[in-house]
């Protein structure tokens, strides 16, 4: 399976510094895809702080049929003091879609 798809993502109500970051997390993502760098790439959310935004896709999914897929994306680290990370990535997100695809 190598569905490649075009994804719209519009982040609402955030500061023009929290912008121009989350444009660099993006742009490192795309570094690590064009040079073959494997890494786990983190985008700091200040909750507490004045970072509240709202996210629209383009994704032809409703959010039940995402939420689905929440516990393959989502991984949680615990950091040596204690704290936890939230990590995600699309291996076992693959892999399910896969199994799906072949039982249809």
């Amino acid at each position: 399976m190598n569905n490649k798809t075009d994804l719209t993502i519009t982040l609402k109500n955030i500061t023009l510094p929290q912008a121009v970051a989350f444009v660099h997390f993006a742009k490192k993502l795309e570094y690590c895809g064009r040079v073959g760098q494997t890494r786990y790439v983190a985008f700091y959310a200040d909750g507490d702080g004045d970072f509240r935004p709202t996210v629209e896709h383009n994704l032809d999914m409703s959010d039940e049929q995402l939420a689905k897929y929440r516990e393959y994306a989502e991984k949680t680290i615990e950091t040596k003091l204690g704290t936890h990370i939230a990590v995600f990535d699309f291996d076992d997100i693959y892999y399910l879609m896969d199994q799906e695809a072949k039982t249809k």
